[in-house]
Order: structure tokens, then C-alpha cells, then sequence
């Protein structure tokens, strides 16, 4: 049976695309000697909103949001931010693919309704 191990090993955004876009480097490290025909892979990305430091002007404006520093245990939860399809070709050992993930401004529009 096929264990891969999934590290993200790089980000950068994509100079030259058509609408914003960010590129996650993905490492794919199958360990156990199997050859891996293809993967389908399909990734949740979720915003750990919770493990950030925020800066006293970001506190500020989150204060509205969440309440006081004090209760952000309660009331920041991971955000889902998107999910994105990627088919990885075969490979034995190790590989590498950049996973596309576009951004858009739905953020200002979910974050104005109640």
C-alpha cells in the first residue's frame, strides 16, 4: 500500500497570470518503493486564523469581528478558503508540482454580510 508524504516546500505569486494567483511548491515523497502511476489530488485550504500573532492596529479592527483578545479561543475558527484540483503524473521516489491557487476579492464580499 502507497503512503505518500505531502510538505509544501514553497510559495511564490504567479507574475504573470491572467487574475491573481498564488503557486504552492508541493513535494511528494513516496518512501515505501512503489511507483506511483497518478494522483488525483484534491486539497482544502483552510486559513488558521487562531495561531497568528495580530499586531494592536489589526486587534483593533478584529474587535468588531471576534470581540477581545481574551476570547479569540471561542471565536476564531480556521476559515475555508478555497479548494483546488491537481493531477500529479507518475513518479517513483520523489516529485515536485506547483499547485495553482486562484485569489479573488470574495473576501470583501463574504466578510460585509452579517
Amino acid at each position: 500500500m502507497s503512503a505518500p508524504a505531502f510538505a509544501v516546500v514553497g510559495a511564490k505569486a504567479e507574475r504573470f497570470a491572467a487574475s491573481p494567483m498564488l503557486s504552492l511548491r508541493l513535494r511528494i515523497t513516496e518512501s515505501s518503493g512503489v511507483r506511483v502511476d497518478a494522483i488525483a489530488l484534491k486539497v482544502q485550504i483552510q486559513l488558521e486564523v487562531q495561531r497568528r500573532e495580530y499586531a494592536p492596529s489589526e486587534r483593533e479592527l478584529l474587535e468588531e469581528l471576534f470581540g477581545k483578545p481574551a476570547r479569540y479561543a471561542d471565536t476564531l475558527k480556521p476559515l475555508l478558503w478555497t479548494h483546488v484540483s491537481q493531477m500529479v503524473l507518475a513518479f517513483a521516489g520523489e516529485t515536485e508540482v506547483d499547485l495553482h491557487i486562484p485569489c479573488s476579492y470574495d473576501f470583501e464580499v463574504a466578510a460585509s454580510f452579517p
